[in-house]
């Protein structure tokens, strides 16, 4: 099963494609740069229609922008609400390029995946990418890679 993963981002949003452990795995990450939201946005969108379209998964696996509240080791705190604003905002229109392409939950080609859930952070997903293929990819593509692989059942 062909499994696309993605790790979003307003700036730089990792995308990761693989068939199985064994085959090719192939990976993008689309970068914004200093735009306008709105010019970000629209790179983003069809950064992720391009992908989706060349490589035509069975799944898309996404990276779920974590809670406005996290829990420390000693307390909770605030994340930085501009920056949670700007990632809702990527998530949003990468949910939307999915669902104009055809993938949905309600479809049961995508699936969101908690942050929290993928048991990964950057140098575990960039040491598991090695592992399997023996890429070393940007952060932003192994944790793309790391999604796809939860998606598949694999982690």
């Amino acid at each position: 099963m062909k499994t696309v993963g993605i790790d979003p981002s307003i700036n730089t949003v990792g995308l990761a494609c693989i068939e199985s452990l064994t085959s090719d795995l192939r990976s993008i990450t689309v970068r914004t740069g200093k735009e306008s939201e709105e010019k970000k946005l629209q790179r983003i969108y069809d950064g992720v229609v391009e992908f989706l379209k060349t490589h035509k998964p069975d799944k898309v696996g996404i990276e779920k922008p974590p809670p406005y509240l996290r829990r420390s080791k000693t307390s909770w705190r605030n994340l930085n609400a501009a920056s949670i604003q700007k990632l809702d905002m990527a998530y949003g229109i990468i949910l939307m390029c999915c669902a104009n392409l055809g993938y949905t939950e309600e479809k049961g080609n995508l699936i969101t995946v908690s942050a929290n859930t993928r048991l990964a952070k950057k140098k575990v997903a960039q040491a598991k990418v090695k592992s399997y293929w023996g890429a070393t990819l940007n952060s932003h593509e192994a944790d793309a890679a790391v999604v796809a692989l939860y998606v598949l059942g694999k982690l």
